[in-house]
Formats: C-alpha cells, sequence, structure tokens
C-alpha cells in the first residue's frame, strides 16, 4: 500500500496526500488511543511546508532521510519553548527550573523503504 500518492491539483502543481487504511481493525487493536491518553500531554498541527523543510534539516546536518510525515515530531520539540500554549504547559507542570537541563528526545520513524526517486522528489519539494 503506498503511505502517499501524487496528484496534480487544477493548476497542475504536484502534491503529496497521506493516505489511510481502510481495511477492518479487531476490536481489541483500537485500545492504543486509551492506552495513550495517561501520557498524551498535548497534541499540534505541522503545514506541509514545514515538513519538507524538517525533512531537508535532518538529512543536511545528520545525513538522515525520513519521509515527510515522519518530521511532524519535530515540531513539539522545536515549539516546546517557545510557543504560548507549551510555554504554560510547562509552568503549570513545574518543569521551568528543568528546561535549561532537559534532552528533547524525537521519536521519528519512517523512511528506509522510500525509494530513491521518490525520496529525491521530497528534497526537492518547497510547498
Amino acid at each position: 500500500m503506498n503511505l502517499f500518492r501524487s496528484l496534480r491539483s487544477s493548476a497542475g502543481e504536484k502534491k503529496l496526500y497521506g493516505s489511510i487504511r481502510t481495511e477492518r481493525l479487531p476490536r481489541k487493536k483500537l485500545t492504543v488511543g486509551s492506552m495513550m491518553k495517561p501520557v498524551l500531554s498535548g497534541e499540534f498541527t505541522v503545514s506541509d511546508a514545514k515538513l519538507y523543510e524538517f525533512l531537508r534539516d535532518l538529512l543536511e546536518a545528520e545525513d538522515i532521510f525520513l519521509e515527510p510525515s515522519a518530521c511532524a515530531a519535530f515540531m513539539g520539540a522545536a515549539r516546546l519553548c517557545t510557543s504560548p500554549e507549551t510555554l504554560r504547559y510547562i509552568e503549570k507542570n513545574g518543569l521551568s527550573d528543568k528546561m535549561k537541563e532537559a534532552a528533547h528526545i524525537v521519536w521519528a520513524t519512517g523512511g528506509s523503504l522510500v525509494p530513491e526517486p521518490v525520496r529525491e522528489e521530497y528534497r526537492k519539494t518547497y510547498l
């Protein structure tokens, strides 16, 4: 199954869209949301343009390729000490004095199976 498919917009520009698995999951597999609830502190939205920017930055800095959607994890670390919402979270949870020594770990998966021509297309995508 393709994780991304290329489509052309009405203006003829190529865009990438994620696709979703459509097969039915057994009921007990749907417990991921309830399992995450106690450890999930928040969520955020990342623009497609920012995903490609993170992809190129990581490739340049670390020579690691991730598919665009996997790069969404970087936004949390990038905004942690800059957005009003996350700054409130840090303050509310008594973390302000700990941030100077904090280590931010980003869990990102995906990219090793992306064919080289598609990788090159991703690298050249600027939105």
